[in-house]
């Protein structure tokens, strides 16, 4: 992934995040291209998801599934997986990205 104009399925394999009192909060996914690595802040992950600019997908109980874009009531926007419940959130049990 190198640029802003990128196409294409990505895996995240790690992800960064930032506790608040209400719990912890995503702000960037990551994933290896070969050996590249990258990073992404949410808000651009969510813009390239709308915009089907890119998708991606992560391991969740032994099967890949796809990120899709969530909106709470206060209408900020937040990453999911398909495979989340009301109480697991697979991107936030993904390690930390470096």
């Amino acid at each position: 992934m190198t640029g802003q104009t990128e196409r294409g399925d990505f895996q995240v394999t790690c992800t960064r995040k930032s506790t608040t009192p209400q719990g912890q909060t995503l702000i960037a996914i990551g994933g290896h291209d070969g050996e590249d690595h990258w990073l992404i802040p949410i808000d651009m992950a969510i813009a390239w998801i709308e915009n089907r600019t890119a998708r991606f997908f992560t391991a969740a109980n032994g099967q890949f599934v796809w990120l899709t874009v969530r909106t709470y009531e206060s209408g900020r926007k937040t990453l999911a997986t398909e495979a989340d419940d009301a109480t697991t959130s697979f991107l936030l049990i993904l390690q930390e990205c470096p």
